[in-house]
């Protein structure tokens, strides 16, 4: 008989490690749960500031480009290059604009940073007058729409909800709805 109660509480005792283990499961399956939109709640917080602070050094980029080529170029090309007129050697004045970490371009020019992407807008002649700013995955990566106006430096925030496969393509938005960011 005493082999049968060793027996007994030790099969007891297997029973009793599964059930911690699966009270741990659920209170670490509870917390995640609870945790995880607090987490990306300031992960979406940073990036949207993230991408005003990068839409207004691009404005000071674009101004600068304006200053010397007379006119605002794209986006690519203001991250990747500096403005070399044909027949002017590079002098003390041209504009740079490297970030450590680069923009990332994918194919259609749109460029990719810090949880958000950005486009060239242009107006109704075609020419370019801004800046977009849009979550990669709205919701996660960030919830607002940004534009900036390389003529007035200013960055608003858009009533466009623009995500992934959602852009707000290349025109420049009308003034209607359009918020001024501060700060």
């Amino acid at each position: 008989m005493p082999n049968a109660t060793a027996e007994t509480s030790s099969s007891s005792l297997k029973g009793f490690a599964l059930l911690e283990l699966l009270i741990f499961i659920v209170v670490l399956t509870g917390l995640s749960v609870w945790l995880l939109p607090v987490a990306l709640e300031e992960r979406k917080d940073e990036n949207q500031k993230h991408a005003v602070e990068y839409l207004r050094m691009l404005a000071s980029a674009e101004s600068l480009w304006m200053s010397e080529v007379g006119t605002f170029v794209e986006l690519r090309q203001v991250a990747e290059s500096v403005p070399n007129l044909p027949g002017r050697a590079l002098h003390l004045r041209t504009p740079t604009f490297a970030f450590d970490p680069p923009m990332l371009f994918d194919v259609l020019g749109v460029g990719h940073r810090g949880g958000y992407r950005y486009r060239s807008g242009h107006n109704s002649d075609g020419r370019i007058v801004g800046c977009w700013a849009w979550p990669n995955l709205r919701e996660y990566s960030g919830l607002a729409t940004f534009w900036l106006d390389f003529k007035t430096q200013q960055v608003f925030e858009a009533p466009i909800a623009a995500s992934w496969n959602d852009t707000p393509g290349t025109l420049a938005p009308d003034a209607t709805g359009l918020t001024p960011v501060h700060g």
